[in-house]
Formats: C-alpha cells, structure tokens, sequence
C-alpha cells in the first residue's frame, strides 16, 4: 500500500508539474499585447502644385490698326505657399512699344536683355508665400506703330519661369546663376 500510495504521490506530482507549466505556457498567451505603427507620405511639389502664372487680357487675332493700343495688363502670379523667384523673357514685335512695363519690378538679367528677374538692385525677390506679395505687374499695353503695313500677323509672347526660392536664398544677389540653375531643372525635369 505504501507503494501504491508513493506511485499516487508520484502521479499527483507529475499532474501538478504538468498542469503548472501548461497554465504558465497558456497564462503568456494570455497577456495583453499591442503593435503600433507610424506611415507617412511625401512628395516634391510639381510645377502645376506652385501655383505659378502668368495673366494677361485675351487676345484672339483681334484687328488692330496702326497707332491703336492694345490692352495687355500682364502680370505673374503666385497663387501657392511656396515663395519662388521669377524670371520672364518678353518677346515684343519690332513695329510694337511697350507702355507701362514695370521697370522697378523687373530687370534685366543683362543690359539690353529681353529675359528679366522679379527684384531689384542685383537682388532676386520672392512672390509667393507668407511674407511676400503674390503678383507682380509686368506690362500695361503695346502700341501698334503708325508705320506698320496692312495685312501683318503679329504675335506677342511673356514666358515666365519659376523656381523655388528654398535653398536658393544664398544665391538671390545672383539673379545669373539662379537662373542657369533654373535651366538645369528644367532640362532635367519631366514636366515643362
């Protein structure tokens, strides 16, 4: 009997054992657990996301005769929160003047030069942004001369340019080089 009863000692030692390691293996599973995770997204603005422009009044092959003014009012314009430097390159027709342009916004790059910068004194300025104003006039109107011939097609062009003033506020006393730089994005850019 004391055999029998050693066994049963035996049994009931190795069910506890056994019944102790199941409920602390089992008790782990059990405990509260919890994941986190941080995503973000990004991306570089492209040029449609700066919010630049350049405005004028429509003109549609309107007849024109010589002497008569033609309403341009252009401006650039930048309607989005970054502050860019802005560059313009005005192609007037030679039987054209321009009135009104605005010579204390924009100079040129290089004297006698068509392509000009938005500052003043050698000194890019920004548009856009917080701090900055976000329109610049550029030209009021162009007069057709007396001395143009009958029956001319004349076509009148701003094409304006922009780049990001960020990381380039070192360079804004160099109008030149931020404009190369500006030529090299665009080169290098996949959208025009």
């Amino acid at each position: 009997m004391l055999k029998r009863l050693s066994s049963l000692r035996l049994q009931f030692l190795v069910i506890a054992i056994s019944l102790a390691v199941i409920t602390t293996v089992l008790g782990l599973s059990a405990y509260i657990t919890e994941r986190r995770e941080y995503n973000a997204a990004f991306h570089t603005a492209t040029g449609t996301e700066l919010g630049f422009s350049i405005t004028g009044e429509p003109l549609n092959n309107e007849l024109v005769y010589p002497g008569d003014p033609i309403l341009i009012n252009a401006a650039a314009n930048v309607e989005g929160d970054i502050p860019l430097y802005v560059f313009i390159e005005v192609d007037i027709p030679a039987d054209c003047t321009k009135n009104g342009f605005n010579f204390t916004g924009w100079q040129p790059i290089t004297e006698g030069s068509n392509l000009f910068y938005y500052g003043n004194y050698g000194t890019l300025y920004p548009l856009g942004g917080e701090d900055n104003g976000t329109s610049a006039d550029i030209l009021t109107s162009l007069t057709l001369s007396e001395e143009a011939k009958s029956n001319q097609n004349y076509e009148f062009s701003i094409t304006g340019y922009a780049i990001q003033a960020y990381k380039f506020e070192d360079l804004a006393s160099q109008p030149r080089t931020v404009y190369q730089e500006l030529l090299t994005g665009l080169e290098n850019s996949s959208t025009p």
